[in-house]
């Protein structure tokens, strides 16, 4: 499967640098940065025990090039779980990008599915999404796309918490920031939520984002906690 995988991304790589050629600089640009970006995101990622949802769990994190839907040439398929390959699902999420013509810079988009355990298989099967087997969600609201810039040999995404509001629990209107910093030996990450008047309701006050370094999957422990044979 990895290497239908690799094929994958091989195909998509090729169809971008064909249909950006006939494009104007500025879009050329933007296309040969998403391509480098999305193949940085591309990987497995482990946090530290102490840096998960949960005191002293790991959370073990995937992010896969999965066949986009209708009107998108890249989408990426995230999963967090908590310890390891086989842990309890964390969180999942369906990235996908705007490659609208003339566009000067790329932002991303980020969607929930309607049937978590299904969309699991994602990671085993990436054409399930193409093949109309999986439904998704709006993941936040419409002012919470994310927008990356280069920054050195990688790139800095961040959802700004001025346009993206979302109602919390309590029926409270809630600001979100995120960042995500792609690095080639890991991903760093920061969510901070405000509320209408600018104060912190959680995330790290000092701006201080969690670091995923890059595995090898091998290095993934699984869910029992022991070690791999």
């Amino acid at each position: 499967m990895l290497r239908k995988t690799g094929l994958l991304i091989v195909t998509l790589f090729l169809c971008t640098q064909g249909y950006a050629a006939d494009k104007a600089p500025a879009t050329r640009t933007a296309d040969q940065e998403l391509t480098e970006l999305v193949a940085l995101y591309i990987g497995s990622y482990l946090s530290r025990p102490d840096q998960g949802a949960r005191d002293g769990r790991p959370i073990l994190m995937r992010v896969a090039a999965v066949s986009p839907p209708p009107g998108h040439g890249w989408a990426l398929y995230s999963e967090m779980r908590h310890d390891g390959i086989d842990g309890d699902i964390y969180r999942q999420n369906l990235l996908v990008f705007d490659e609208a013509p003339g566009r000067t810079g790329n932002t991303m988009t980020s969607l929930g599915f309607t049937d978590r355990e299904a969309a699991a298989a994602l990671i085993d099967d990436p054409g399930l999404l193409a093949a109309g087997q999986l439904g998704t969600v709006e993941a936040l609201g419409p002012g919470c796309t994310m927008s990356f810039k280069r920054e050195g040999e990688g790139f800095f995404g961040r959802i700004d918490p001025d346009t993206c509001v979302i109602t919390g629990k309590r029926g409270d209107q809630r600001h979100i920031e995120i960042q995500t910093l792609l690095r080639r030996d890991a991903i760093e990450q920061l969510e901070r939520g405000y509320s209408a008047d600018g104060q912190l309701l959680f995330g790290n006050k000092d701006g201080i984002r969690y670091v995923w370094p890059r595995i090898d999957l091998s290095e993934a422990r699984p869910a029992t906690g022991e070690p791999q044979p």
